[in-house]
């Protein structure tokens, strides 16, 4: 099975460490592996992949065609989950220039794919109308193929 590096990045306060926390326990962590984690105040990805390595583990899990590392490295990644906050109020304008700006002087570079993830959609109260705002926003961002 292949091992690729992906990379959970995103603005401040976009929901990072949230989204990090989702993939680790969903793809397998138990709660007596987060319990350490949460005692000792981590705020942000960062810190997690830090801590599992103090572990001796990498933060990791199994997709159906590899193994997926989240790494705490931007630059190069097989694979890059982009966080966008969708209750702030420019519907992630700036967060989208941002990543057009990473892209584009070639401090992102993605290999497979770049996943948008419209995160705290539970403070727009689930709206579609914001969520297509946001897509607008990321609409023409396209990550230069390295390959």
């Amino acid at each position: 099975m292949a091992s690729k590096a992906m990379c959970v990045l995103g603005d401040a306060d976009a929901g990072k460490k949230t989204l990090t926390w989702h993939l680790v326990f969903t793809c397998g962590a138990s709660l007596p592996e987060i319990a350490p984690i949460e005692k000792s105040r981590v705020c942000d990805y960062r810190g997690i992949a830090t801590l599992y390595r103090q572990q001796g583990r990498p933060v990791s899990f199994y997709g159906p065609s590899a193994q997926y590392t989240i790494t705490d490295i931007p630059g190069n990644a097989d694979v890059a989950l982009w966080a966008v906050d969708a209750s702030a109020d420019d519907y992630g304008a700036c967060s989208s220039q941002r990543l057009a700006s990473l892209l584009s002087f070639g401090k992102l570079r993605v290999e497979e794919q770049l996943i948008i993830i419209a995160t705290k959609m539970d403070l727009t109260n689930w709206s579609e109308t914001v969520f297509a705002q946001v897509a607008h926003s990321f609409a023409k961002i396209k990550p230069a193929q390295s390959k």
